[in-house]
This record gives structure tokens, sequence and C-alpha cells, in this order.
């Protein structure tokens, strides 16, 4: 098991080990959850939001043109023919149908809707429009604050930005990843940076609020490299870009393989904290503030001093994912996840299973739902996620001892505020968001991390090191 020590020391640098993963979702399933029969548990779901709980629904779109070699999501490249891609949204509108039958789900204010895969855009602009057509008859959407849909540069067309604009989308978001010529290679990123720069004009020129994904901390990456990834970013006069660390447990064997073709080492954990507490400062100099711990956009506020980071705008849907325990996610494609009430559900991770089971019996009877989702410290352990934590949206008795104790850790040794009604992170606990996810797991759930980390070391992926410097 990973060994976090903190230190007392007025530095920002609290702990002396980096976790290898970055992101996961929690409650983690154990051998504990019982089976329960799936039509039941959608039944329970209340028809009114609790305790200021938001409601999302996700969308899976696995269609790819090519995989890329860091991508962990379950997605396919063949969608060669369009009757296999109409047959999806088919599909996935005929589980539209099914769950909005129940009150819980079709009779509640849909908050925030987010398309993802796999590549959405791969969709044809009438797809899109059934798609849109379908949300529209099954839900409520008078609440609806945003709409996500993702894009993958080759398949976009402006066409296609109409008609997800003629939908209700207001948020676009696509993984430029790279610029650098190698490091494109490795991925197997087959579009070309005149098309990145192209549908960012396209996508700038339609939306309000465009995102884009630059990922960090690659093998062998130099200072250099970074700045020239920051600035080529800027250049695309996006509303945000995300930057992310490369996260090496979750990607493919294949990915490791070329890195270790061509001799390019992974960095040290003190020399990729290094790289985001430079970068932090680089995009500071650039005009840009962060948003939360990797997102920044241009600061166009008049401000008299340096503020730590401004949540404007928000990427709602991320709140909700890595929300509080009354957050709920209604998850519709193959392999989508639904977190709301007492339970998990998943659907099949089968394509021809998925598509096959809603045209024969227009549900999905062979999604495994898990019962007994009790998870009171769910907002505590993702709070470092979204960086504030609403005190009054906590059942305090319910949270187990272990996350509270170290809760107050964290206020004690500088990664958290407590700001009376609210803890928001510091400069920190910002650096180590991820960290302090794993640090306010309870014990079980950072074994069962461990496990899955040890698995994939085991199936030939180099471990991480994690260590960035011995406590005196």
């Amino acid at each position: 098991m990973l060994n976090l020590n903190l230190n007392d020391r007025d530095t920002l640098l609290k702990f002396d080990q980096q976790l290898p993963v970055y992101n996961w979702y929690y409650p983690f399933p154990s051998d504990e959850d019982e089976v329960v029969d799936t039509h039941q548990a959608l039944l329970t779901l209340k028809t009114v939001k609790e305790n200021r709980g938001r409601r999302a629904l996700y969308f899976h779109v696995p269609f790819c043109d090519t995989l890329c070699t860091f991508c962990p999501f379950y997605r396919l490249t063949n969608y060669t023919y369009l009757e296999r891609v109409d047959q999806y949204v088919d599909a996935m509108i005929a589980e539209m149908k099914w769950k909005s039958q129940y009150l819980g789900i079709g009779k509640v204010p849909v908050d925030i809707i987010a398309v993802g895969g796999g590549t959405p855009s791969v969709l044809t602009a009438e797809q899109i429009r059934r798609f849109g057509a379908a949300l529209r008859d099954h839900f409520d959407l008078s609440e609806l604050k945003e709409f996500t849909f993702e894009l993958e540069v080759k398949s976009v067309t402006p066409e296609k930005l109409q008609a997800m604009k003629k939908i209700g989308v207001n948020r676009v978001s696509f993984g430029v990843q790279t610029f650098h010529p190698v490091y494109r290679e490795i991925f197997n990123i087959t579009s070309t940076p005149e098309q990145v720069r192209q549908v960012a004009k396209w996508a700038t020129d339609t939306f309000a609020y465009v995102n884009i994904d630059i990922i960090f901390g690659l093998a062998g990456q130099s200072l250099d490299d970074l700045m020239a990834e920051a600035d080529a970013a800027i250049a695309l006069g996006t509303t945000t870009v995300d930057f992310y660390p490369l996260n090496y447990m979750s990607a493919s064997l294949k990915m490791h393989r070329q890195f270790k073709e061509r001799g390019l080492e992974p960095l040290s954990p003190a020399t990729k904290i290094g790289y985001r507490m430079f970068l932090d400062e680089y995009m500071r100099a650039k005009g840009y503030i962060p948003i939360n711990g990797y997102s920044y956009t241009r600061d166009r506020k008049e401000r008299t001093g340096r503020v730590l980071l401004d949540r404007d705008p928000v990427f709602q849907y991320h709140d909700v994912l890595y929300g509080y325990s009354t957050d709920e996610v209604i998850g519709f494609g193959a392999s989508a996840v639904t977190q709301a009430g007492d339970f998990n559900t998943f659907n099949p991770s089968s394509l021809d299973e998925y598509i096959d089971e809603l045209q024969k019996e227009g549900a999905l009877l062979s999604a495994l739902t898990l019962g007994n989702k009790d998870c009171p410290e769910k907002g505590i352990v993702y709070f470092p996620y979204r960086g504030v934590l609403e005190k009054d949206r906590i059942e305090w008795a319910r949270v187990p001892d272990e996350t509270r104790q170290r809760l107050a850790e964290a206020v004690q040794k500088g990664l958290v505020a407590d700001g009376g009604d609210r803890y928001t992170l510091t400069q920190a606990g910002w650096l180590f968001y991820v960290n302090l996810v794993y640090f306010l797991t309870p014990g079980a759930g950072q074994q069962w991390l461990n496990e899955r980390i040890e698995k994939r070391i085991e199936e030939g992926r180099d471990p991480d090191a994690i260590q960035l410097y011995e406590l005196v």
C-alpha cells in the first residue's frame, strides 16, 4: 500500500510521494455489494432532488476512427458503415424511452447533459438532430444548464456543429493532446495540426464555450516542449485549456512499448510536479488564470492582486460526476455507468449485446446493478476534484471516522482551508489534489485502488516512480 506522509513545514510539497494514477470513480464495487434487479432499482429513484442534488445524463458513443494509445475508455473502430452507427443511435433512443418511463428519471429535471466517447462527432448531422429530438421527447430539459458534446477533429464539419447548436449544445470539447510530432505518432493521433486549428476556429465561431485537452508529463518531455505545447494551445483561442498529466497506469501496453522503443524515459514524479508548478506560473504570465487544478481560462477581470483561482467558467458535468452522494449520473450507451440513489448500474460493454438487447427487448435486461451504495463520505473523498466542499451537503454523523480525521489533518497541514460553511483547497491542495482524494478515501478503498495499480503493473505497464523526497 502507498504510504503518503505529510510534511509539517511551510512548503507546497506537502506529500512525500505522488500517486501514479490521476482519476477514478468512487465508491468502488466490492464483493459485499448485492446484485439487485435493475427494474426494481429504477423504481426506487426519487422524483424530487434531495439536498441540492443535481442530475446529469451521460451518453457514451464508442466509435473512433483510430484508437489512441493513451486512452483508457471503451471504444471501437468498426463504424465504417453508416448502418451500424444508425443502429447504435436507435439503441440509445430505445434506452432513453425505457429509462424515462421510470418517474425518478423521466420526471426529474435534467441539469447537465454530456455526450462523450469514443468520439460522438462521428455521428452525422441528421443523427445528431434525431438524438436531440429524442432528448426533448423523453426528458424534462426545463432546467438544463450545460450540454457538452465531445469532438474528434477529423470527423467535425460546420454542418455537424450547427446541428449540435440546434439541439441545445452550449459547450464542446476536443482532445488535441499534443502538437509534438513524435508524441502524436506514439499516441496514434492521425489528425493534422492544420485540422486542429480549423476545427478550433469553427468551434469558437459557433459556441461560447470551447475546451481543448493537452496531456503533459510525457516520457522524455522537456520543459521547452511543455512551453511549446502551452503556446500552441493558447494560440487556438478556446475558452479553456485543460492540462492533464499522462496516466501511465491506464494507458495501453502499446504506448508503453513505443516509449521504450524510442528510448524515452518516464519523468520522475518530482519533474512532473515541477512542470505543474511551472505551467501554472507560465499560464498566468500569458494572461490566463486557473479555474481548477488543471484548467485555465483567459483572465478578463480587473484584479488588484493574485488570486488562487476563479471558478468561472465551471465544467458542471465534472462537478456532478465527482460530486456529492445526492448528485446523480444516468448513463446511456455501451459500457455506460449509472450512479443514482442507492445503486450503481453497469451497461453491457459489448456493442453487439447492447444493440441487440435494446432492439429485441426495449430494455437492458443484462445490465448489472449493484445495491447498498451507502457512501456518505463520497462528497468529501471527491472534494479535491471540485475544490469546494459545502458542509451542509454532508451527513457528518455517518462519515467514517478515518475520513473525518484525515480531513482535519489536511486542514491542519495547510492543504485545505476551513471557511466556516465550506472547505476549499489551498494552493498546496490543488498541487496534490489527486493525492488528497486518495488520502481522504477509507482504507478499504485505498486497498482496492492499490490492487488495481499492481494488476496493471503485472500486465506489463512500467510502474511510475512515486517518491518525491525523503522526509527528515
